[in-house]
Protein backbone atom coordinates (compact mmCIF):
# COMPACT_ATOMS: atom_id res chain seq x y z
CA UNK A 1 0.00 0.00 0.00
CA UNK A 2 1.24 3.82 -1.16
CA UNK A 3 0.98 4.88 2.68
CA UNK A 4 3.43 1.91 3.81
CA UNK A 5 5.86 2.48 1.20
CA UNK A 6 5.38 6.12 2.70
CA UNK A 7 6.49 4.99 6.66
CA UNK A 8 8.95 2.75 5.27
CA UNK A 9 10.68 5.74 3.85
CA UNK A 10 9.99 8.05 6.17
CA UNK A 11 12.04 5.36 8.60
CA UNK A 12 15.04 4.78 5.73
CA UNK A 13 15.97 8.80 5.90
CA UNK A 14 15.68 8.65 9.23
CA UNK A 15 18.53 5.50 9.42
CA UNK A 16 20.40 7.43 7.18
CA UNK A 17 20.38 10.68 9.19
CA UNK A 18 21.15 8.98 12.06
CA UNK A 19 23.72 7.23 10.83
CA UNK A 20 21.71 3.40 11.96
CA UNK A 21 22.39 0.24 10.06
CA UNK A 22 19.63 -0.85 8.30
CA UNK A 23 18.76 -3.98 6.40
CA UNK A 24 15.36 -5.45 4.99
CA UNK A 25 14.62 -7.27 7.49
CA UNK A 26 15.31 -4.97 10.03
CA UNK A 27 13.22 -2.36 8.20
CA UNK A 28 10.47 -5.23 7.79
CA UNK A 29 10.58 -5.62 11.45
CA UNK A 30 10.18 -2.38 12.61
CA UNK A 31 7.28 -1.84 10.84
CA UNK A 32 5.47 -4.98 11.84
CA UNK A 33 6.39 -4.12 15.70
CA UNK A 34 4.82 -0.78 15.22
CA UNK A 35 1.13 -1.73 14.19
CA UNK A 36 -1.74 -1.64 16.03
CA UNK A 37 -3.78 -4.78 16.95
CA UNK A 38 -6.67 -4.20 14.82
CA UNK A 39 -8.48 -7.25 15.47
CA UNK A 40 -9.85 -6.23 18.73
CA UNK A 41 -11.83 -3.68 17.20
CA UNK A 42 -13.05 -6.22 14.53
CA UNK A 43 -15.34 -9.08 14.36
CA UNK A 44 -13.68 -12.12 15.31
CA UNK A 45 -14.48 -13.82 11.61
CA UNK A 46 -11.74 -11.43 10.06
CA UNK A 47 -8.81 -12.57 12.34
CA UNK A 48 -5.54 -13.11 10.60
CA UNK A 49 -7.05 -11.76 7.06
CA UNK A 50 -6.60 -8.07 8.08
CA UNK A 51 -2.69 -8.02 7.84
CA UNK A 52 -0.66 -7.30 10.52
CA UNK A 53 -2.19 -3.83 11.46
CA UNK A 54 -1.93 -0.46 11.47
CA UNK A 55 0.95 0.68 10.87
CA UNK A 56 2.11 3.80 13.11
CA UNK A 57 4.48 5.93 11.74
CA UNK A 58 5.32 8.02 15.00
CA UNK A 59 5.78 4.56 16.60
CA UNK A 60 8.29 3.00 13.96
CA UNK A 61 9.84 6.18 14.65
CA UNK A 62 10.77 5.57 18.01
CA UNK A 63 11.37 2.48 17.61
CA UNK A 64 13.83 2.82 15.12
CA UNK A 65 15.42 5.83 16.97
CA UNK A 66 15.64 4.22 20.56
CA UNK A 67 17.66 0.96 19.90
CA UNK A 68 18.01 -2.37 19.89
CA UNK A 69 17.64 -2.52 23.99
CA UNK A 70 13.67 -1.56 24.55
CA UNK A 71 13.06 -3.69 28.30
CA UNK A 72 9.42 -4.19 28.93
CA UNK A 73 8.86 -3.48 32.77
CA UNK A 74 7.66 -6.32 34.75
CA UNK A 75 4.66 -6.67 36.59
CA UNK A 76 5.32 -5.05 39.74
CA UNK A 77 3.57 -5.14 43.71
CA UNK A 78 2.64 -9.21 43.03
CA UNK A 79 -0.37 -9.83 45.47
CA UNK A 80 -2.30 -13.35 46.12
CA UNK A 81 -5.04 -14.24 47.73
CA UNK A 82 -5.46 -18.12 48.30
CA UNK A 83 -8.96 -19.95 49.16
CA UNK A 84 -8.90 -23.78 49.61
CA UNK A 85 -9.79 -24.30 45.48
CA UNK A 86 -8.43 -21.07 44.13
CA UNK A 87 -5.77 -18.24 44.12
CA UNK A 88 -6.32 -14.92 42.89
CA UNK A 89 -3.10 -12.68 41.74
CA UNK A 90 -3.09 -9.18 41.18
CA UNK A 91 -0.14 -6.90 39.96
CA UNK A 92 0.41 -3.60 38.74
CA UNK A 93 0.28 -2.94 35.25
CA UNK A 94 3.79 -2.59 33.89
CA UNK A 95 4.76 -0.01 30.90
CA UNK A 96 7.01 -0.54 27.99
CA UNK A 97 9.92 1.05 27.24
CA UNK A 98 8.59 4.41 26.15
CA UNK A 99 5.44 4.67 28.95
CA UNK A 100 2.77 2.85 26.94
CA UNK A 101 0.82 0.11 29.58
CA UNK A 102 1.30 -2.87 28.00
CA UNK A 103 -0.45 -5.30 26.16
CA UNK A 104 -0.81 -8.33 28.00
CA UNK A 105 0.48 -10.65 30.59
CA UNK A 106 0.73 -14.17 30.07
CA UNK A 107 -0.04 -16.10 33.65
CA UNK A 108 1.70 -19.42 33.98
CA UNK A 109 0.66 -22.29 37.24
CA UNK A 110 2.46 -25.19 37.39
CA UNK A 111 3.11 -28.22 40.85
CA UNK A 112 6.95 -27.44 40.26
CA UNK A 113 8.84 -24.34 40.08
CA UNK A 114 8.66 -22.33 36.50
CA UNK A 115 12.38 -20.69 36.85
CA UNK A 116 14.41 -22.34 33.55
CA UNK A 117 11.72 -23.56 32.17
CA UNK A 118 10.60 -22.95 28.45
CA UNK A 119 7.49 -20.90 27.84
CA UNK A 120 7.71 -21.00 24.39
CA UNK A 121 7.39 -25.11 24.68
CA UNK A 122 5.72 -26.15 28.05
CA UNK A 123 6.22 -29.31 29.46
CA UNK A 124 3.37 -31.41 30.26
CA UNK A 125 1.93 -30.06 34.29
CA UNK A 126 1.94 -26.36 33.34
CA UNK A 127 -0.58 -24.36 32.04
CA UNK A 128 -0.78 -20.17 30.75
CA UNK A 129 -3.55 -18.27 30.56
CA UNK A 130 -3.28 -14.77 29.07
CA UNK A 131 -4.49 -12.06 30.48
CA UNK A 132 -5.58 -9.11 27.95
CA UNK A 133 -4.92 -5.21 29.43
CA UNK A 134 -7.31 -2.82 29.15
CA UNK A 135 -6.28 -0.71 31.91
CA UNK A 136 -3.48 2.08 32.15
CA UNK A 137 -0.07 1.51 33.22
CA UNK A 138 -0.30 1.64 37.16
CA UNK A 139 -3.28 0.38 37.61
CA UNK A 140 -3.87 -3.14 39.06
CA UNK A 141 -4.82 -6.25 36.91
CA UNK A 142 -5.28 -9.80 37.93
CA UNK A 143 -6.37 -12.95 37.55
CA UNK A 144 -8.07 -16.34 38.99
CA UNK A 145 -6.74 -19.70 39.03
CA UNK A 146 -9.91 -22.22 40.19
CA UNK A 147 -10.32 -25.55 40.46
CA UNK A 148 -7.31 -25.95 42.26
CA UNK A 149 -6.51 -28.78 45.77
CA UNK A 150 -6.71 -27.42 49.24
CA UNK A 151 -3.53 -27.43 50.77
CA UNK A 152 -1.58 -27.15 47.76
CA UNK A 153 1.67 -25.46 46.95
CA UNK A 154 1.69 -23.91 43.11
CA UNK A 155 4.28 -21.84 41.78
CA UNK A 156 3.54 -19.11 39.59
CA UNK A 157 5.31 -16.83 36.66
CA UNK A 158 4.02 -13.37 35.03
CA UNK A 159 5.39 -12.33 31.61
CA UNK A 160 4.43 -8.94 30.31
CA UNK A 161 4.15 -8.52 26.96
CA UNK A 162 4.20 -4.84 25.10
CA UNK A 163 2.63 -4.10 21.76
CA UNK A 164 5.75 -4.85 19.74
CA UNK A 165 5.53 -8.36 21.34
CA UNK A 166 8.53 -7.96 23.42
CA UNK A 167 8.49 -9.35 27.14
CA UNK A 168 9.65 -8.66 30.38
CA UNK A 169 11.82 -10.46 32.44
CA UNK A 170 9.50 -13.16 34.63
CA UNK A 171 8.18 -12.67 37.85
CA UNK A 172 8.30 -15.73 39.97
CA UNK A 173 6.47 -16.90 42.83
CA UNK A 174 5.00 -19.62 45.16
CA UNK A 175 1.50 -20.06 46.91
CA UNK A 176 -0.51 -22.39 48.90
CA UNK A 177 -3.85 -22.91 48.53
CA UNK A 178 -5.68 -23.09 52.28
CA UNK A 179 -6.37 -26.50 53.98
CA UNK A 180 -9.73 -27.92 53.31
CA UNK A 181 -11.80 -26.76 55.58
CA UNK A 182 -13.94 -29.63 58.00
CA UNK A 183 -17.79 -29.56 57.20
CA UNK A 184 -19.75 -31.47 59.99
CA UNK A 185 -22.58 -32.32 57.65
CA UNK A 186 -20.79 -32.97 53.91
CA UNK A 187 -24.57 -33.97 53.06
CA UNK A 188 -25.37 -30.65 52.56
CA UNK A 189 -22.84 -29.60 49.94
CA UNK A 190 -24.15 -27.00 47.39
CA UNK A 191 -21.55 -28.04 44.62
CA UNK A 192 -20.10 -30.64 42.24
CA UNK A 193 -16.44 -30.90 43.72
CA UNK A 194 -13.28 -32.84 42.41
CA UNK A 195 -10.47 -33.97 44.22
CA UNK A 196 -7.73 -34.26 44.53
CA UNK A 197 -6.40 -32.30 42.14
CA UNK A 198 -3.73 -32.48 41.09
CA UNK A 199 -4.67 -36.91 40.84
CA UNK A 200 -2.24 -39.54 39.80
CA UNK A 201 -4.40 -42.51 39.09
CA UNK A 202 -7.98 -41.42 40.61
CA UNK A 203 -9.98 -38.56 40.97
CA UNK A 204 -12.76 -38.31 42.74
CA UNK A 205 -16.27 -36.71 42.37
CA UNK A 206 -18.29 -35.51 45.27
CA UNK A 207 -21.96 -34.86 44.65
CA UNK A 208 -23.67 -31.65 45.61
CA UNK A 209 -27.58 -32.53 47.44
CA UNK A 210 -28.90 -31.25 44.39
CA UNK A 211 -27.61 -34.44 42.34
CA UNK A 212 -28.72 -36.88 45.08
CA UNK A 213 -30.36 -40.00 43.07
CA UNK A 214 -30.39 -38.01 39.65
CA UNK A 215 -28.53 -39.33 36.85
CA UNK A 216 -25.15 -37.66 36.21
CA UNK A 217 -23.15 -37.47 33.31
CA UNK A 218 -19.35 -37.22 32.85
CA UNK A 219 -17.29 -36.23 29.94
CA UNK A 220 -13.66 -35.51 30.15
CA UNK A 221 -11.44 -33.77 27.05
CA UNK A 222 -7.87 -33.27 26.77
CA UNK A 223 -6.34 -30.50 26.04
CA UNK A 224 -7.03 -30.40 22.32
CA UNK A 225 -10.61 -31.26 22.94
CA UNK A 226 -10.93 -34.70 22.21
CA UNK A 227 -13.10 -36.66 24.81
CA UNK A 228 -10.60 -39.44 26.05
CA UNK A 229 -13.51 -40.52 28.99
CA UNK A 230 -17.31 -41.14 29.50
CA UNK A 231 -19.22 -42.02 32.22
CA UNK A 232 -23.22 -42.56 33.89
CA UNK A 233 -23.34 -42.75 37.55
CA UNK A 234 -26.21 -41.75 39.87
CA UNK A 235 -25.59 -39.05 42.63
CA UNK A 236 -25.36 -40.30 45.77
CA UNK A 237 -23.49 -39.73 49.53
CA UNK A 238 -20.26 -41.01 49.04
CA UNK A 239 -17.86 -39.81 46.07
CA UNK A 240 -17.72 -41.65 42.67
CA UNK A 241 -14.29 -42.47 41.82
CA UNK A 242 -12.81 -42.58 38.71
CA UNK A 243 -10.03 -43.98 37.51
CA UNK A 244 -8.12 -42.40 35.22
CA UNK A 245 -4.63 -44.19 35.30
CA UNK A 246 -4.29 -44.48 31.68
CA UNK A 247 -4.27 -40.67 30.86
CA UNK A 248 -1.30 -38.84 29.90
CA UNK A 249 -0.08 -36.24 32.31
CA UNK A 250 -1.31 -33.30 31.46
CA UNK A 251 -4.34 -30.69 31.80
CA UNK A 252 -7.47 -31.82 31.15
CA UNK A 253 -11.80 -30.44 30.95
CA UNK A 254 -13.99 -32.55 33.26
CA UNK A 255 -17.43 -31.86 32.13
CA UNK A 256 -20.47 -32.98 34.22
CA UNK A 257 -24.00 -32.99 33.65
CA UNK A 258 -26.75 -32.76 35.66
CA UNK A 259 -30.12 -33.18 33.97
CA UNK A 260 -30.03 -30.23 31.41
CA UNK A 261 -27.20 -28.17 33.28
CA UNK A 262 -23.25 -28.65 32.45
CA UNK A 263 -20.73 -27.66 34.57
CA UNK A 264 -16.59 -27.64 33.49
CA UNK A 265 -13.66 -27.99 36.08
CA UNK A 266 -10.20 -27.66 35.12
CA UNK A 267 -7.67 -30.52 36.39
CA UNK A 268 -4.19 -31.43 36.30
CA UNK A 269 -2.87 -35.10 35.94
CA UNK A 270 0.92 -35.63 36.80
Amino acid sequence: APHVAGIAALVLSAAVEHNIPMTVEKLRDILERSCWDIYKYNDSKYEGGLGRGQIDAGFAMQILLAGEDQPVEQPQHVQTTAGEYDVRVTWEVPADFFGNAIVSTDAYIGLKTLEGVDFDHLPVGYKKMVVKNDKEAGQTDGIVFSDLSPGTSYYFALVAVDRQGLQSEPVFFKTKTQDAATDPDDNNRQVFQLHPNPFKESLFLAFPKSAREKKIAIRILNAIGNRVYTDEVIGGTEPYQMNLKHLAAGVYTVIITNQEEEEAYVVIKH
